[in-house]
């Protein structure tokens, strides 16, 4: 009878072993622990999607929950009602007062009335309609959120509210997080944390939106380093008794690029095609990457190609041309099309955006996704081979200061 594959391939889906993000799980620890470092507990992890950023919201609430914390966890849709979806679960917190639980059901009716004024349900974000100075509502949705802390405190535990893709949420609504974070800060008693993930402009949505949150703690999530990687492949094979010959793992290392998904994925091949052995053999691993690579040619990679209009994918083009494997200078990419940078600016900051490439240095562009330049080369040019192997790049994208969505550099 075959054994399971330890590895488990799928976006949003708790790995086996969570490497390289042990710095940021343990400020998580401190938090729930101590109100002391209030900057910690106000956070935006942020990056392209198949990183792990939806798994390490998760991995945040189940710290807390261990410790007894009352945890809000909403992930955000457009259009959708974030505020409201977060008053209802602050009700279904347990140990309520009767009055605090009836004044959340006023509220979540008031805001319900509030939000179709605002007419929030058909927003989109490239609509070009002005935001307002204030929600007179927003007061009212802070001191709900600071008296729920408040008897949490009390209870001797806390409370954790967590917006997943918050790129999704209308900037009016993402405001009302401002008076909340400020009034925090005047309670450090109050044990308490407020959690962003998003796409990598959301650092610049969030300063945008919300007073207070250039104040916030940024922690770009991007793919893992050489000793992560290794470490996620060879974990998870050692524990279910079949580990890796040595080649064989830095093979499919490298062939991952550290992106998180692809170290499930190829992992879950290599473990298939190793079925019978035992050992993982520089074989079975070889194999495992032409499978692997050619799910991701039928799924990953087209789903992105497809969504994206004529424009990004004539950039995307010019930028596989000059090379699917190390950073592109965006001169290049504008000398290639015959246009000045400037004229490309916009479409570059859409993919950025988008989370489809990334700026890993300041007039530098490379693929977010390991593999998928090669995919786009093969594409719009089927006749001629890749123009290179991407298996060996590993893209970090870690600003000195939190970026902004407008105004790059390029």
């Amino acid at each position: 009878m075959s054994t399971p594959s330890p590895y488990r391939p799928g976006f949003a889906t708790q790995p086996p072993l969570l490497a390289g993000r042990q710095h940021l799980l343990q400020l998580v620890e401190t938090a729930v622990r101590t109100s002391g470092n209030r900057r910690q507990s106000f956070q935006v992890l942020y990056g392209p999607r198949g990183v792990g950023k939806t798994v390490l919201l998760d991995r945040y609430a189940a710290i807390a929950m261990e410790r007894q914390w009352a945890v809000v966890r909403h992930e955000a849709r457009s259009p959708g009602d974030p505020i409201g979806a977060i008053l209802e679960q602050l009700h279904d917190c347990t140990g309520l007062t009767k009055k605090m639980s009836r004044e959340l059901v006023e509220l979540r009716e008031r805001w319900g009335e509030e939000s179709q004024t605002l007419n929030l349900g058909v927003y989109r974000r490239e609509s070009k309609r002005e935001r307002r100075d204030a929600i007179p509502i927003a007061q009212q949705f802070a001191s709900a959120v600071l008296a729920v802390a408040e008897h949490c405190t009390k209870d001797r535990r806390g409370l954790m509210i967590l917006v997943d893709e918050v790129q999704e949420v209308h900037p009016d609504e993402l405001s009302v997080f401002g008076p909340i974070m400020q009034d925090l800060s005047r309670r450090p008693g109050l044990t308490a944390m407020i959690v962003f993930g998003g796409l990598p402009d959301t650092p610049g949505l969030v300063t945008d939106a919300v007073t207070y949150g250039e104040r916030m703690a940024f922690h770009p999530i991007d793919n893992l380093d050489n000793d992560a990687t290794l470490q996620a492949l060879a974990g998870p094979a050692d524990s279910a008794g079949r580990p890796f010959d040595g080649d064989a793992l830095t093979v499919l290392a490298d062939a991952t690029g550290g992106y998180p998904y692809f170290v499930q994925l190829f992992g879950d091949y290599a473990w298939q095609a190793s079925d019978g052995h035992a050992r993982i053999t520089l074989d079975d691993a070889n194999r495992a990457i032409d499978l692997a690579r050619h799910d991701s040619e039928r799924g990953l990679y087209v789903a992105r190609w497809k969504k994206l209009p004529a424009g990004e994918q004539t950039y995307l083009t010019a930028m596989a041309r000059i090379s699917t494997s190390i950073p592109v200078r965006t001169g290049q990419i504008a000398d290639a099309l015959g246009k000045p940078i400037t004229a490309l600016s916009a479409v570059r900051n859409r993919l950025l955006d988008r989370g489809i490439i990334v700026a890993p240095s300041t007039g530098h562009v490379a693929a977010s996704i390991p593999g998928f330049l090669d995919y786009v080369l093969t594409v719009s040019e089927p006749s001629k081979p890749a123009g290179g192997r991407t298996a060996t790049t590993r893209i970090t994208t870690s600003p000195t200061k939190p970026p902004r969505h407008r105004g790059r550099t390029t």
